[in-house]
């Protein structure tokens, strides 16, 4: 992650702003770890990690299916 990206991840979460949307944040969506940002919604996270979630998924199905399936 840059390092302006994640300071204005920080400044967001101090302003209790969505970083995507730029609304208030009255539920707090996200992984829980503060460099990753917290979001107004589910919607707001995986439009700002969006190319992030599509290489994850592509390298699980790239390893097959998982022990438990």
């Amino acid at each position: 992650m840059a390092e302006s990206e994640a300071n204005y991840l920080a400044q967001c979460r101090q302003e209790g702003i969505c970083p995507r949307c730029r609304e208030v944040i009255k539920q707090k969506y996200g992984t829980g770890r503060f460099e990753d940002g917290v979001f107004c919604s589910l919607n707001c996270y995986a439009d700002w990690h969006k190319a992030a979630l599509i290489r994850r998924h592509e390298e699980a199905r790239k390893k097959g299916p998982s022990e438990n399936e």
